[in-house]
């Protein structure tokens, strides 16, 4: 791929692709600073990203694009081909950072909001016995013990409840953690060679100067 900021995608373009619904010159990707972009050229048979067409949309690695009705535009191997300067390069290691740091902050919420959710889940059917009790109790005086039976029978069942229902919030935090730690190994990935840095902290690959796969310089 030539060292540009902009390509022609399509039958005529300087990413050829072919295919009985693509155009000439089907769409265009610009590399802006914010990212990768495609653009639909006007096409007969359009430009789709995740099943939506678009005129123009910022895509990445997991995002499926659909020109026509047919091909399907393989986005990694598209960055896997743009070069980088080497001050790109660097402004895109220092933006792991942020990438790092942000993925932190998103899996310590996970686990201390699921906590609070489960926690709140199995002390609020609990307090519903009480307030029944105190109703009962009320109402019937001089039947202390019929009370003190439905209490007993309602605090139990609370009790299986509210266990029941704070399990049901934890199961829900390997999926949600599962979900992160999938993007984030998109993410955090060099920029150039793509490959995923891992759980490495930033600071480390700082120090470190330079890719482990790849070997090109941070210069952060």
């Amino acid at each position: 791929m030539e060292n540009k900021k902009e390509w022609i995608v399509g039958r005529e373009g300087n990413i050829p692709v072919s295919g009985k619904y693509v155009s000439r010159r089907h769409a265009r990707l610009t590399k802006e600073a914010d990212g990768l972009y495609i653009e639909d050229l006007d096409s007969k048979a359009g430009t789709y990203v995740n099943g939506k067409a678009v005129k123009k949309k910022r895509i990445g690695l997991r995002d499926r694009v659909l020109l026509g009705s047919e091909y399907v535009l393989n986005v990694g191997e598209i960055l896997a081909q743009i070069p980088l300067s080497d001050a790109e390069f660097a402004q895109a290691f220092r933006h792991l950072k942020v990438v790092y740091e942000t993925y932190n902050r998103a899996k310590l919420k996970i686990q201390s909001q699921s906590q609070g959710k489960m926690m709140l889940k199995r002390m609020l059917p609990m307090a519903v016995p009480g307030v029944l009790m105190a109703v009962t109790g009320a109402i019937s005086e001089r039947n202390r013990v019929v009370t003190l039976i439905v209490g007993a029978a309602l605090s139990a069942l609370a009790m299986v409840g509210g266990a029941m229902w704070g399990a049901k919030e934890m199961g829900k935090v390997p999926e949600r953690i599962f979900e992160l730690d999938e993007q984030f190994k998109i993410d955090y990935s060099c920029p150039d060679c793509k490959r995923s840095f891992g759980l490495v902290p930033w600071e480390g690959l700082r120090r470190q100067g330079l890719c482990p796969y790849c070997k090109r310089k941070f210069n952060a």
